[in-house]
Order: C-alpha cells, then sequence, then structure tokens
C-alpha cells in the first residue's frame, strides 16, 4: 500500500485560519452589536436575575420587559442614568388611573397589590398618597412600567418611560 501523504500549502492554510478567525469576530461583533447581558444589582422585583437586552428592538407589547435609563425623576433612590428592567403595563393610547387612596387602574382593569403605594416610599419623596393621583391616556412614545413586586420603584411614583430612554426588550435568561 502506497501512502502518500500531500504537503499543506501554507498559504492555503493561513488563508482558512483567516477566513475561521474573521467569521468568528464578524459573529461576535453582530451579537455584542444588538445584545447586551444584564446581571440584576439591586432587590429583585422582576423574575430573573440575568437579562439579554436586544437593543435593536424598540416596538414593545404589554407584558414585554425593557429596560431603560432613568431620569432625575428617579432620585432620591437612584441618580439620573441608572439602568432598570421592567415590565411594560401600559402602551401608548392606554389610560391610567391612580385614585388617591393609590389604587391602579389601566384600561379599567385592577392591579392589586398589598399596598397600591409604599408608604416608605412616598414619606421619603416627601409626598403624599394623594399627590401620585392621575387620570391620563398614555401619549404616543410612552410607556407605563412597573415590576411585579409591591415595592417595586416605577412609573406609580415617577411616571412614563419616553421611547428615547428606552435602551431594548430584555428577556430573562
Amino acid at each position: 500500500m502506497n501512502l502518500v501523504r500531500k504537503k499543506k500549502s501554507w498559504p492555503r492554510f493561513f488563508i482558512q485560519g483567516f477566513l475561521i478567525i474573521g467569521l468568528l469576530y464578524g459573529l461576535w461583533w453582530w451579537f455584542i452589536s444588538h445584545y447586551v447581558i444584564v446581571i440584576s444589582q439591586g432587590k429583585p422585583c422582576l423574575p430573573g436575575r440575568i437579562y439579554l437586552v436586544d437593543h435593536q428592538t424598540q416596538k414593545f407589547d404589554r407584558g414585554d420587559l425593557i429596560m431603560f435609563s432613568t431620569d432625575d425623576r428617579t432620585g432620591p433612590y437612584y441618580p439620573a442614568g441608572t439602568k432598570f428592567v421592567k415590565k411594560v403595563f401600559g402602551l401608548p393610547g392606554d389610560r391610567v388611573e391612580i385614585d388617591a387612596q393609590g389604587q391602579l387602574q389601566i384600561n379599567g382593569q385592577d392591579y392589586h397589590f398589598e399596598s397600591a403605594l409604599e408608604p416608605q416610599v412616598v414619606d421619603l419623596l416627601g409626598r403624599e398618597t394623594s399627590d401620585f393621583a392621575l387620570d391620563m391616556v398614555i401619549p404616543p412614545g410612552s410607556y407605563f412600567v412597573m415590576g411585579t413586586l409591591p415595592d417595586s420603584f416605577d412609573s406609580r411614583y415617577w411616571g412614563l418611560v419616553e421611547q428615547k430612554q428606552v435602551i431594548g426588550k430584555a428577556s430573562v435568561l
């Protein structure tokens, strides 16, 4: 039996190597340009602690998780620019009502928590529960967001999230 071993062409080997490295780099670049992985640092008010955020998606439905940058309305708890992940409860065109006792309705549907507004948050903000009463229709390009726990610091306290604040759609990993 005659085994003839072909000599590998070094230029061909390097070209294949560069193509593979280029392909892997391209895939990595595409991934990091579309997604970011976020680890929750604070008290969890949503399921999961690690989120994959698609910052190319900018259209959201009720129930979607979104990541956004806060503005100065979240003080004194969080400085402007803090990143939050919250659940979309209200979409543009939805009617949001919070009565003087802090009970929340969106499009006539009640959202019951042990306490509609947390007294310690209301006290820290130096306001009364009745100060948070509102009856509004969410304007285009804005969202009403909340956590799933009663003590979530969310749109009930500081209002709507504007589209320009949104970083992307989050998914629990």
